[in-house]
């Protein structure tokens, strides 16, 4: 028998049939999950937020394609709804879903060109995550495509200090 990792850098990567049993156990319940089922044991799939969490990625993905498709308001419609669904999570350390639905959302706004709309979602996300380099990079961005060069040189600095030791050089809120 061979298995192969559900998540990970290397999804493809063999993994031992004797991995043990709480491999097994999760590969179960992750398919129970998928398939809207209950594990054999009957107890509720690896995480309560699961459900919502497999629901954020589906619109975090279904937005990214229409944005291509070139489907703007698809994909706002899309992602702002994942938004809704990450405010919806409990209070988690770390959070369930760690990589802020918002800096996708505004960096679609920015791409149709809407830098208002942006700048509204960067500065709501850093309420919630202050001094989170990526929505400071995405809100310079946005205050920049509106002509607000003092404001967004005020937020560039504070990206070069939230910024200092990151080994990423950024061009978007988000990686594409």
């Amino acid at each position: 028998m061979r298995v192969t990792y559900v998540l990970g850098p290397n999804i493809n990567a063999p993994m031992s049939p004797d991995a043990g049993p709480k491999v097994q156990d999760a590969l179960g319940r992750a398919q129970a999950l998928r398939d809207g089922t209950k594990p054999s044991d009957g107890q509720s799939p690896i995480h309560p937020s699961d459900g919502s969490l497999l629901q954020i990625a589906r619109l975090i993905l279904g937005g990214e394609i229409a944005a291509k498709r070139k489907q703007t308001s698809r994909a706002i419609a899309l992602l702002r709804e994942a938004v809704v669904l990450e405010d919806q999570q409990n209070y988690d350390e770390p959070p369930s879903w760690y990589v802020s639905t918002r800096l996708v959302l505004g960096a679609i706004y920015l791409q149709a060109r809407k830098p208002e709309a942006a700048e509204r979602v960067y500065r709501e996300d850093l309420l919630v995550f202050p001094s989170n380099g990526w929505a400071l990079f995405g809100l310079a961005q946005a205050l920049e495509a509106q002509g607000k060069r003092t404001q967004a040189a005020q937020v560039r600095v504070e990206f070069e200090r939230a910024w200092t030791n990151a080994d990423v050089e950024l061009t978007a809120s988000r990686f594409m």
